[in-house]
């Protein structure tokens, strides 16, 4: 790893939070069980390039030395600028952990999401800072970008799929498109976000927030640059692959079920929410969606809406088998 930044270049001041002084980030880190890799991460955020930001993490009942590495980072290396938030130690997982640290963050220009096993390359937050900096004022914001994967040492073994379709509400629904550990987004959305206080079961953290974004007609932006180095190991929440075939290959094996409990657990959730958190495009979609309890129904919406598919042909190609399949359900 490079070398870390001197002292007085990582101490964190009541200078930040001046709008007149460069933009404040929050960063999100939430900790299990990490002691492998947690150094690592924590020392690529002391080379970041842009240098205004805050640490805040919470521990989701680690069993191994990953407090003690906290522990110590706050007392050397990133002291002053270090904050646990305080809940409960106790195991909420990964999605209302991270939700947890997002509601409780302090006051903040932007907020980026980190895990605890990858490693951000310098210039990860200033790119997302330029891009969202460029945001009319009070207008929400998402940014989310490529990553390298390597193996657990850190080789570099390709780079994550690139996002072809633009994002909307209507290719969000099929698929999580936006990674998690690369998601920086702009105080007015966090503030939108935190309106969305249920999650829906077994939504991750990031499609959740991505289907906010989308959903409520907010600005995206899906940067193709890689901006870290997502570890591919046996721990990973989720992992990625870079073979579209592959990823076609194990979206068979997991079969039709989990998808469409999820797609349609998606879609209700949205639907709790006041109509007027969702633009009327949502609105007429989702409600188009819950209605359509045949085959017949679901081929002509289908037909109706053509944006809703996946990235990739094979992947798209399985999604509407499986939902065409999912009328039969009901």
């Amino acid at each position: 790893m490079p070398t870390s930044p001197s002292r007085s270049e990582t101490v964190w001041t009541s200078e930040a939070t001046d709008r007149h002084a460069r933009p404040t980030i929050a960063i999100l880190l939430s900790i299990y069980n990490g002691e492998a890799y947690l150094a690592e991460q924590l020392a690529s955020f002391l080379i970041q390039s842009h240098t205004e930001w805050h640490l805040y993490w919470r521990d989701d009942g680690s069993e191994d030395n990953s407090r003690a590495i906290m522990e110590t980072f706050i007392r050397t290396d990133g002291i002053g600028r270090c904050t646990e938030i305080p809940t409960p130690r106790k195991r909420l997982g990964t999605t209302e952990s991270f939700m947890t640290l997002l509601r409780a963050a302090p006051k903040a220009h932007y907020y980026a999401f980190a895990d605890q096993d990858d490693v951000w390359l310098p210039h990860k937050l200033t790119w997302a800072v330029q891009t969202l900096s460029q945001t009319p004022r009070g207008e929400p914001h998402l940014y989310f970008a490529r990553q390298l994967l390597t193996d657990e040492h850190l080789n570099v073994t390709g780079k994550s799929l690139y996002i072809k379709n633009k994002p909307s509400i209507y290719n969000a629904l099929t698929q999580n498109i936006s990674s998690g550990m690369s998601i920086v987004l702009n105080e007015t959305l966090q503030k939108k976000i935190n309106n969305f206080h249920k999650v829906p079961p077994n939504t991750f953290h990031d499609w959740w927030v991505l289907l906010i974004t989308c959903a409520t007609g907010s600005h995206i932006t899906a940067d193709k640059r890689c901006v870290l180095l997502y570890r591919q190991h046996n721990n990973n929440s989720i992992g990625a692959r870079t073979s579209l075939r592959k990823r076609a290959i194990a979206a068979i094996k997991r079969g039709p079920s989990a998808f469409l409990d999820t797609f349609e657990a998606n879609i209700a959730m949205l639907q709790q929410y006041p109509s007027d958190y969702l633009t009327l495009e949502s609105r007429t979609l989702l409600t188009d969606l819950s209605q359509a309890h045949s085959f017949i129904k679901r081929l002509t919406l289908l037909r109706r809406y053509p944006a809703l598919r996946r990235q990739a042909f094979l992947e798209n190609i399985i999604f509407r088998l499986w939902y065409l399949q999912g009328g039969r359900r009901y």
